[in-house]
């Protein structure tokens, strides 16, 4: 019997909710009991069999012995470094710029390399760090920042000082006087480490600049001319974009992408290299289309009426479907040319059965706002396109927005190659090695921690439905809640982490949610940095990108922060209620901070009541919030200002919090300090290890466990089905778990394939998009061309659109049938080129060798003409010749481009259907989307030139 040899091969808790109580099975305080051993071949080795097989992309795993050695090579240099520290200790503050100002022009002369200086830089740095912050780099850090410098991605855990790190290679390479930027996945983030490590580079007499969301173009391009940037990474796609559809070149921004360090590397480079950036007009849409599409999707079944692709986010009609699709419609065919029905039902399909309320999107207002699936945040102005955005928005009921035309588009993978040198920082990379390496040529080094990692992973374990998952998830956090030990609770999205949150309340377990609504995320950093207080019961969607370190017993710092703002609020008292929500204060502040405080909150209204009335548009809450932001880092602030008081009443409070919780902090660390419990799997392993890094930062005690069952998301889609037959034939109670380090590795093995899949999903879009990179790149350097080009210059490249001209006329007069015809041939140059007023050529002129037309003779009277038009122009106004000649290149390259984009997706949606002839659709693609690009050239120079002689002043 199959049961038999199932009970061999596993370790079965408790057969019932009171025994699994009793057994504590999922207790973090010991290991669970090992599994049996069984001579057959059981359940889990035919599991593991099934699982194996990779869904697409080949890849090599990370190398631990070539990663030994570069640390290994790295110690040596660091060496070297700690070498240099008496010397540079004893520099005063004017002789570390004055060495500093020496290595700049050393590397700008081209005297020395950056390596040849990176040691003497690093220690300069270090020393810095310790006079501006009281902050001295680890040695381990020290790695870390060569091996950024180096180009490579630097693997550290959480905890370890990414931020600290990330100053060693951006002041090398900013050196260069060429610029260095710093990437992070959120403005807060860039301007929070841009104040604080500003003032190591301010030491060092390196400038720094912010690039903040909606801001002017001058401020961006002062930012952006710093020694150093701070910038997201969604901006600076933004910016490259808008400076790729600037028509003056005033209007740009951006200079040479020299080097970069890109924060949560693994998330903007491999999670949202699917998503690309767009810039995009808007036209209205078909609302009356769109709402009635909304009403056949509610009307047709699924597996009846259409089949869904879960895995590839696909809906597809049956012929059933489309049938009745039509009837209801009272149209013939739903693909008719003249009323195209198909792609509007498809979109209400997938709307309705892949896009999913609190998981995919969240509604605020009369709104739909995208949620991050790697970060759990709301992507403030990310819209869908091809009218999926429109088709949510009817399926809630919504008014329908506007539909996009992408005018611009670039994905990360193409951005970030643009980087002479780009580098990046990550808590979990070594999974994706491969992938890093191979697209962007960047290896992953593994940093050492600066203390033992002291956290437990322990097994996972998995119930045959999330009915019986549930209930132990609560038996979990009830066991630990009871003890007072503080419990994080990850989940994958918001309509997890609410019904969650809902079975917590039932069994009246105080918690705080974190997820992507309105009023979760305003109190984001307090909720994440007081997760490790003693008690506390968290749950969070993915903590990826969360930017707050979780402390044990508690973090002094944020809760003064809030205790402050309140006081800073008119109403105090209200006000900290509202923020603190179900967080108590460590201790009652004392008289003097609570006076220190109301003596902030009078020079912050008398600060406002003075200012100019140009300032009176920001609001009062965002201005103090600014100020506080600034009080609270260790920016250096002007004596007698609200930010100056307000920092006095910080440091008061925040020592008579620290002081209070030093006990707390004791007590969590003896009861083993924070637990993580997973309740899903994500599509990566990544994730997941970026929710247990939360646990056991810089040595501290900590554990994890994942509580997961086979009606999972991730089981479900990539064969959960077949892992859920062979379970159900143990025929186990909803409420028995399986535990077991064999477990673990075998749903490893469905993980490895969901990567495997989107990695090959991921390598797909990586091929094609660089067919397109490669034409964005020649059209964009074209446009640089026209937009630095002066009079002369301007002149010359519509002259050579005059050559393409008058060169592609003459070849298809050549290519007829027969003589060619040199008058027809004449008569349509001159209409291109002025009339025949203008453009003195005659059939004769033409005559060629071998009795074809001559393209010389042609190119030769096209450039007389434009000397003639050119001469007439600028004798109505000086420069309007070459100024015209600008405008009109620039305006047809971007209106052909626009259509180009869009014919180019068209071929890309279609060209996989040719894979059934046994032709490739990566070739097919290449070859449709070269000769479209070249037809586009050709139509932007004909249509440049008849634009320029037709136009009359």
């Amino acid at each position: 019997m199959m049961a038999i040899v199932l009970a061999c091969a596993f370790h079965v808790h408790g057969a019932s909710r009171s025994a699994l109580v009793r057994s504590s099975a999922l207790s973090a305080s010991r290991a669970p009991a090992p599994a049996r051993v069984c001579a057959s071949m059981g359940l889990l080795e035919t599991l593991a069999e099934k699982v194996s097989q990779p869904l697409g992309g080949e890849r090599s795993e990370f190398s631990v012995e070539r990663n030994a050695a570069e640390i290994e090579r790295y110690l040596a240099r660091v060496a070297r470094v700690n070498a240099l520290e008496p010397e540079i200790e004893a520099l005063d503050a004017n002789g570390m710029r004055a060495r500093v100002d020496a290595l700049r022009r050393r590397v700008q002369s081209g005297e020395v390399t950056l390596d040849g200086v990176q040691d003497e830089t690093f220690a300069l740095v270090r020393e810095a760090a310790w006079r501006a912050l009281g902050l001295r780099h680890y040695d381990v850090q020290m790695v870390g920042g060569m091996a950024l410098a180096d180009g490579r991605l630097a693997e550290m855990a959480t905890g370890e000082g990414k931020t600290l790190v990330a100053t060693l290679p951006i002041t090398l390479h900013a050196l260069t006087g060429k610029g260095a930027h710093v990437v992070t996945c959120s403005e807060y983030l860039a301007r929070r480490d841009a104040e604080i490590m500003g003032q190591v580079y301010a030491l060092l007499g390196l400038s720094v600049g912010i690039v903040g969301i909606g801001e002017s173009v001058e401020a961006k391009r002062a930012a952006y001319r710093c020694d150093i940037t701070y910038v997201t990474n969604s901006e600076l796609g933004f910016d490259y974009l808008r400076d790729n559809l600037a028509t003056d070149l005033g209007r740009t921004v951006l200079r040479e992408l020299n080097f970069c360090v890109v924060d949560e590397a693994d998330s903007i480079l491999i999670d949202e290299a699917r998503t690309p950036i767009i810039i995009a007009d808007s036209t209205s849409a078909d609302t009356a289309k769109v709402g009635s599409a909304a009403q056949i999707a509610r009307a047709l079944q699924r597996t009846v009426h259409y089949e869904v692709d879960d895995k590839e986010k696909l809906v597809t009609l049956t012929a059933d479907g489309t049938t009745v699709a039509g009837k209801l419609l009272g149209v013939d065919s739903i693909f008719s040319a003249a009323t195209p029905w198909a792609p509007y039902i498809v979109n209400a399909l997938k709307a309705k059965e892949l896009y999913k309320k609190d998981v995919s999107y969240v509604l605020q207002g009369s709104s739909v706002q995208i949620v991050d699936e790697f970060t759990g945040r709301v992507l403030d102005g990310r819209r869908w396109g091809d009218g999926l955005q429109q088709a949510v928005e009817a399926k809630e009921g919504l008014p329908t927005s506007n539909v996009s035309q992408v005018v611009a588009t670039v994905t990360y993978q193409s951005l970030f190659k643009l980087y002479a040198r780009m580098a990046g920082m990550s808590g979990t990379a070594t999974q994706e090695s491969a992938e890093f390496e191979s697209i962007y040529g960047t290896k992953v080094v593994q940093v050492p921690t600066a203390a033992p990692i002291a956290r437990r992973d322990y097994a996972d374990v998995i119930f045959v439905n999330k009915e019986g998952k549930v209930r132990a998830f609560v038996d979990e956090v009830a066991r630990m809640h009871k003890t007072g030990r503080p419990v994080l609770v990850g989940t994958a999205s918001i309509a997890d982490s609410e019904a969650l949150s809902a079975a917590l309340a039932a069994a009246a377990i105080p918690h705080e949610v974190l997820n992507a609504r309105a009023d979760k995320a305003t109190r984001e950093s307090l909720v994440v940095a007081q997760a490790g207080r003693l008690g506390a019961v968290t749950i969070a969607t993915n903590m990826a990108g969360r930017g707050t370190d979780i402390l044990l017993g508690g973090n002094a710092g944020a809760l003064a922060r809030v205790w402050l703002r309140a006081q800073l609020a008119p109403d105090a008292a209200a006000s900290l209620d509202e923020q603190l929500g179900g967080v108590a204060l460590p201790a009652q502040p004392s008289e003097r901070a609570t006076a220190l405080a109301a003596a902030a909150a009078a020079a912050a209204a008398a600060e406002r009541a003075a200012a100019p009335a140009a300032a009176a548009g920001a609001s009062a809450a965002s201005e103090l919030d600014l100020k506080l932001a600034r009080a609270a880092s260790d920016v250096p602030l002007a004596p007698g200002s609200a930010e100056a008081a307000m920092r006095e009443a910080l440091e008061a409070v925040r020592s008579e919090f620290a002081l209070a919780l030093v006990a707390e902090r004791e007590e969590v660390v003896r009861l083993g300090g924070l637990h993580v419990v997973g309740t899903q799997r994500h599509e990566s392993r990544r994730i997941d290890a970026q929710l247990r890094g939360r646990a056991g930062r810089q040595g501290d005690p900590g554990s994890s466990r994942f509580i997961l069952s086979v009606d999972d998301d991730v089981f479900r889609i990539f064969g959960g089905e077949r892992v859920k037959a062979i379970f159900s034939t143990m025929r186990l109670s909803e409420d028995t778990p399986i535990e077991s380090k064999q477990v673990t590795e075998t749903l490893d093995g469905v993980q490895k394939r969901v990567e495997g899949y989107y990695r090959y999903i991921r390598s797909q879009l990586f091929n094609y998009d660089m067919v397109s990179a490669a034409q964005r790149k020649q059209l964009y350097k074209l446009r640089r061309q026209v937009l630095e080009a002066d009079a002369a210059a301007a002149l010359e490249l519509l002259a050579q659109q005059c050559d393409v001209t008058a060169e592609g006329i003459i070849a298809e007069a050549n290519k007829a049938a027969g003589k060619p015809d040199a008058a027809a041939a004449t008569a349509k140059l001159a209409q291109f080129f002025g009339g025949p007023s203008v453009f003195a050529l005659t059939p004769a002129d033409l005559d060629g060798e071998r009795g074809m037309l001559s393209v010389d003779a042609a190119k030769a009277a096209a450039r007389a003409a434009l000397a003639a038009k050119a001469k007439a122009l600028e004798g109505k106004r000086a420069d309007l010749a070459a100024a015209t000649a600008r405008y009109l290149l620039l305006v047809q390259l971007d209106a052909l481009w626009k259509k180009h984009l869009s014919d180019v997706r068209n071929v890309q949606d279609m060209v996989g259907l040719r894979s059934i002839g046994n032709r490739d659709p990566l070739i097919e693609f290449r070859e449709e989307a070269s000769d479209l690009y070249a037809r586009m050239l050709k139509v932007a120079a004909y249509n440049s030139v008849f634009s320029y002689f037709s136009y009359a002043p």
